[in-house]
């Protein structure tokens, strides 16, 4: 899984479409999920 990778690699955060969230917890990384791109890019930024 992608988040599980980028968490290995040390990334703390992940921004993903709202209809893609894991339903599991992906430990120690945070997944916050975004109905539109603005959203994405105000949460990044």
């Amino acid at each position: 899984e992608r988040i599980a990778a980028a968490a290995k690699q040390g990334f703390t955060h992940a921004i993903v479409p709202e209809g893609n969230l894991p339903r599991a917890s992906s430990g120690s990384i945070e997944v916050i999920g975004v109905r539109r791109l603005v959203e994405a890019t105000e949460l990044a930024f």
